[in-house]
Parts: C-alpha cells; sequence; structure tokens
C-alpha cells in the first residue's frame, strides 16, 4: 500500500522543520535492524519516502497476526 504524507502548511514552520529533521536523521542512520531511507522527494501536496524492501513483511502486520513478540523474536528476526 502506498502511504502518503501530507506537507504541513506553510503556516506551521515547526512542523516542516521537524519533518526535514527526521528525512535528515534516518537517511544518515545506518544499521541492518533498521529499514533504510533511499531516497525522498515532495510535489505541492505530499513527501513521498522511498524506503528499503522488506521482503517479510511489517512489524504492524506481522504483530496484528502474532499479537507479541518474544525476547528472543526482537532480538533476532527470522
Amino acid at each position: 500500500p502506498t502511504h502518503r504524507h501530507p506537507i504541513p502548511s506553510s503556516r506551521s514552520t515547526t512542523m516542516l522543520d521537524r519533518l526535514n529533521a527526521e528525512i535528515t536523521i534516518h537517511h544518515q542512520v545506518k544499521h541492518p535492524n533498521i529499514v533504510e531511507l533511499l531516497n525522498c522527494f515532495c510535489d505541492d501536496k505530499y513527501v513521498y519516502l522511498i524506503l528499503e524492501l522488506c521482503s517479510n513483511g511489517d512489524l504492524e502486520h506481522y504483530l496484528q497476526e502474532k499479537k507479541t513478540l518474544s525476547e528472543h523474536e526482537s532480538m533476532f528476526p527470522s
């Protein structure tokens, strides 16, 4: 599914600054357990984030199915 995040209005410069800071931080983080931010761009209405492919699905859907994670699963995903 496509997730679109509206660009904060120009009245909310603090929100726009926070969004830019989060994007900058995410782009700099390189770790095997964190989805990599490959690129981003925006148009007049939305910010688009291009993320690394997670072939085993996402954590949200996994947790909906399993309800909880054991300590071992959280440390060593399958």
